[in-house]
């Protein structure tokens, strides 16, 4: 019984795909658009300019003026053939500009619908969920992103806002907090992100002011937005990063003996948060390294004052052995249950360094790997132990190059080759593109981890069986390689 079916791990990718897909469509129509529309206010100008001239002027007689009387007839005639083109054309942009808006608001709304479906699949589900529903609620308090440096914590915030919120309207601007030392440097600051983000027409005007010789800086400057706060639209979302980096070694204690200025430093910060969120009701996130910081000023502080909703993230290995304890719990006791568990301990501390290297967001695709592994030894018991760690970086490459389209890049790939050294030698050879998942290889698969076969590795996503012997018995092995020396 397999804990997550091939059909649910394809569909969950294929769903990803199409939106893609969908979105990279929506662009392109969007860009056309944009032509359209010019091409329509310059015939929309010619139109109402001719009328104003005609019903004022009279435009025949100009033309005859210009020229002698039979040809100016037949000028205006043509001018007014174009003319009404030019009317038609302009009732066609309006129907079609009306479809247009009606069209892409439903797909972004389904597109916004599949974004949540999606964000369930994922290793950070749980935090995504949380931080989807704090955006989502009127909570007036800010959301603290806790965990070690290296941890994830910019991260999973920026995966959130990049795949799973990017059809919503809200404005994000995200704040360094290394090195603040007063409240006019944090404003500064602020201001010049506010600037940076501001995409209006008036900003796009004032860029191509800017950049006329001579006065365009002095007219720039006499017209530049202030930038206040109180000017940031209500439930935007600010992200202070590196909050216990205001002081780059941190307050790991709290005594006489620290100085007050350094105190207010993070004080400063703490006001600023406390004012976006009760004067502005916007929506902020506090990422910190809270063990860098005081246990008094995290519980006084940030969980008292500010009454933090507080997340904080665990390293990869513990969700790891989570689906690994999940998948092994959906099959009935097995001779070999202990030893796959065992071997998944000895693992998991590794998977860090793996998955840094090559991020598997999806946790259906992670589940598989897990699931193909468990039962490639249930089935094939057989199996010593010592070549565990073959078959479960097999599937594993196989699993990540198949779901990136990049399965031609173990075409020549020999069972029992080293499969760090046959990447890092693509590598050399400048065979592997920059875009190709697993351009890290040799730093994020075990170095003596050897390739146990395509037919293993597809045999999962294939649904086919296959006999392993001649790889996994140790003298057919041995015979296996002498031949293929």
């Amino acid at each position: 019984m397999r804990a997550f079916s091939l059909k649910s791990i394809i569909g969950g990718i294929m769903d990803i795909k199409k939106d893609e897909l969908i979105e990279n469509v929506l662009e392109k129509l969007k860009k056309i658009m944009k032509w359209f529309n010019i091409i329509s206010i310059i015939n929309a100008t010619i139109y109402f300019l001719y009328m104003y001239i005609d019903t004022n002027v009279g435009a025949s007689q100009i033309f005859s003026y210009i020229f002698n009387e039979s040809i100016g007839q037949k000028i205006d005639q043509i001018y007014r053939f174009l003319i009404n083109y030019c009317k038609i054309e302009i009732y066609i942009c309006v129907i079609i500009n009306i479809f247009y808006i009606i069209i892409s608001k439903f797909i972004r709304l389904i597109l916004k619908k599949n974004q949540l479906k999606n964000m369930l699949n994922t290793k950070n589900m749980q935090i995504y969920g949380e931080i989807y529903e704090y955006l989502s609620s009127k909570e007036k308090r800010p959301f603290l992103i806790t965990g070690e440096w290296g941890s994830g914590k910019t991260y999973t915030i920026n995966n959130f806002f990049e795949k799973f919120y990017k059809y919503n309207k809200q404005k994000i601007y995200k704040i360094s907090c290394f090195g603040i030392d007063s409240r006019t440097t944090l404003i500064s600051e602020m201001k010049n992100i506010f600037e940076k983000e501001d995409n209006s027409l008036t900003k796009k005007i004032l860029d191509i002011i800017n950049k006329i010789p001579i006065f365009g800086d002095f007219l720039s400057g006499l017209l530049k937005n202030d930038y206040e706060i109180k000017d940031i639209p209500e439930n935007s979302i600010f992200i202070f990063d590196d909050f216990e980096r205001i002081i780059p070694y941190g307050i790991k204690e709290m005594n006489a003996n620290i100085e007050y200025q350094i105190l207010s430093k993070y004080n400063i910060v703490i006001g600023v948060i406390n004012d976006l969120i009760d004067r502005y009701n916007m929506k902020v996130f506090i990422l910190c390294n809270t063990n860098e910081i005081n246990n008094d000023f995290v519980h006084n502080v940030l969980e008292g004052k500010l009454n933090c909703k507080k997340f904080e993230i665990e390293n990869d290995r513990k969700v790891f052995l989570n689906l690994t304890e999940r998948a092994l719990n959906s099959y009935t006791y097995f001779e070999e249950k202990e030893k796959i568990s065992k071997f998944f301990q000895i693992i998991s501390t590794k998977m860090e360094g793996y998955w840094e290297s090559v991020p598997i967001e999806n946790l259906r695709v992670l589940a598989g790997i897990i699931s193909a592994f468990i039962e490639l030894i249930k089935k094939y018991s057989w199996i010593n132990e010592s070549y565990y760690r073959d078959a479960f970086f097999t599937i594993y490459v196989y699993h990540i190059l198949y779901y990136s389209n990049k399965l031609y890049t173990i075409e020549d790939i020999k069972c029992g080759q080293v499969i760090s050294m046959y990447f890092k030698n693509k590598l050399e050879k400048g065979e592997i593109e920059l875009d190709n998942p697993l351009f890290n290889i040799e730093l994020c698969i075990n170095k003596l981890a050897k390739w146990a076969g395509t037919e293993l590795a597809s045999f999962w996503i294939n649904g086919k069986s296959f006999m392993p012997n001649w790889y996994f018995d140790k003298d057919e092995y041995i015979r296996f390689k002498k031949a293929d020396q």
